[in-house]
């Protein structure tokens, strides 16, 4: 073949070829065995980046399901892994400043990202994945220290107190809903987490319905429900309704499709839309599908 002189390459195409070479890595994979969350975590950071590296010029502006276009999506995606790595104590990557949290908006964890949506409007989208990138690698360097114990330490997200566990959990039901929205608006088809790590994010979604129903204003007397996932990732749980509780006899069965049941934790299912069989007291079970919708994104 004979190579011939043509128009110099533009600016970005440096940015989205370094953000390749970042990129090649097996998803999921890490070099040594690690937990289930960070395991989790690392591969829907793998999955989104192949996303992002596969969108061509004009599905950036694309709206998604999260009131963001695609290219808006990355730099809220951006902002909250600055601030994942500020609860860390990451230090920043080389070039980047360390993430500053809006005064007054930590509790908001949309609005904590527009000043970034904002800062990087007008600049090559590859930037912004770039910089992403170079968050996530920094946060899940940090992340390749620790072991499940290390996982238990409570930190301030949000302004909920929770475990780190639980925190990363978060972000895997965010990282993934996300990219589905990027697949959503620009013609792809979904994807769905390995059964590994959906079991991981079911057991966090079923362990949540009690913070979910008080967050939905339900104050409940005591119910405990059972919770039936079907398909790979799935399970069987039987979890009371209240914060701490016992469970005690089931006073409901819900059966679902473990996938649906993770889109409806996310909102990106309504309980009129999630397909699923109940048992028992009907009010229980209505309550449950409410409360469940608590990682929305």
């Amino acid at each position: 073949m004979e190579l011939t002189d043509g128009p110099a390459p533009p600016p970005e195409l440096a940015i989205r070829t370094f953000a390749v070479a970042f990129a090649r890595r097996a998803p999921g994979e890490a070099a040594d065995p690690e937990p289930l969350a960070v395991s989790a975590y690392r591969a829907q950071m793998d999955e989104l980046s192949a996303l992002l590296l596969d969108l061509a010029p004009g599905e950036w502006d694309a709206p998604t399901l999260a009131g963001f276009t695609v290219a808006e999506l990355v730099g809220h995606l951006l902002a909250i892994e600055g601030y994942v790595a500020a609860i860390l104590g990451v230090r920043p990557p080389a070039g980047l400043r360390p993430f500053e949290v809006p005064a007054g908006l930590e509790d908001d964890h949309r609005a904590l990202s527009l000043p970034t949506i904002e800062a990087g409007a007008g600049a090559p989208p590859e930037q912004a994945v770039a910089d992403w990138w170079a968050w996530v690698e920094a946060d899940l360097a940090h992340l390749a220290t620790l072991d499940d114990a290390d996982l238990d330490e409570r930190v301030r997200f949000h302004g909920l107190d929770l475990s780190m566990r639980s925190m990363l959990g978060a972000r895997v039901f965010e990282v993934w809903t996300h990219a589905d929205d990027i697949r959503r608006a620009t013609g792809r088809p979904l994807v769905a987490p390995a059964p590994r790590h959906l079991a991981f994010m079911s057991s966090l979604a079923v362990g949540a319905l009690p913070m979910g129903l008080l967050l939905a204003g339900i104050d409940d007397p005591g119910r405990t429900v059972r919770i039936v996932l079907t398909g790979a990732g799935g399970g069987e749980f039987v979890q009371s309704l209240v914060l701490n509780g016992v469970p005690g006899p089931p006073d409901a069965t819900i059966t679902a499709d473990v996938v649906d049941f993770c889109r409806l934790a996310a909102q990106r299912l309504t309980p009129a839309e999630l397909r699923h069989e109940s048992e028992g007291d009907a009010r229980a079970a209505a309550d449950v599908l409410v409360g469940a919708a608590v990682f929305a994104a």
